[in-house]
């Protein structure tokens, strides 16, 4: 035989009728529609202020962190690729000493240094274009040498060799130090 329950049900005296009322503390936290909003609500808030503080952290752009001609860069990207198969091809190296005021740049072929070349150098200062040179170089013992006077910084060089073989363009990185 089956025993039965008793169900007892009790009533508040402060709350007749055992509901709770609308405005309890953390009710709408129990509400499944409401929880769900302020899950999404929160999530927000959280990722506005994750952005905000590395938009603060970033702190502002200045002219070392962008890149020099960045867009002309990507747009001759293939003709750089075709340049480098035919630099391999002519079998010449370059190689650049600068002080402050000499610029030495050497010159070497498959069998030894080339010193009937024309050569010319473009000089880029990576923050301050007002130092910009383009020049041509004369030969010197060893090399091609100008005597020419920049001031510390980080330079992109590019050097472009015109021999009987065809035209050599190289482009280099160079750090003038005190």
């Amino acid at each position: 035989m089956k025993k039965k329950r008793a169900i007892m049900t009790t009533t508040s005296t402060a709350n007749p009728g055992g509901a709770e009322p609308a405005n309890a503390a953390g009710s709408w936290w129990r509400d499944p529609g409401k929880r769900w909003i302020g899950v999404v609500l929160i999530l927000l808030l959280g990722n506005v202020g994750m952005v905000g503080m590395l938009m603060i952290a970033a702190g502002p752009a200045d002219a070392r962190r962008v890149i020099p001609d960045y867009y002309q860069r990507a747009a001759t990207y293939d003709r750089e690729i075709a340049q480098r198969g035919t630099n391999r091809q002519m079998g010449l190296s370059t190689r650049i000493v600068a002080t402050a005021s000499t610029w030495t740049l050497g010159v070497r072929g498959r069998n030894g240094a080339v010193t009937d070349a024309r050569v010319g150098v473009a000089i880029r200062h990576r923050s301050r274009p007002e130092l910009d040179r383009a020049i041509v170089l004369t030969p010197a013992s060893g090399g091609y040498e100008t005597a020419l006077a920049l001031p510390v910084g980080l330079y992109d060089v590019e050097v472009t060799i015109e021999t009987a073989a065809g035209k050599f363009i190289d482009t280099q990185e160079v750090e003038i130090k005190p």
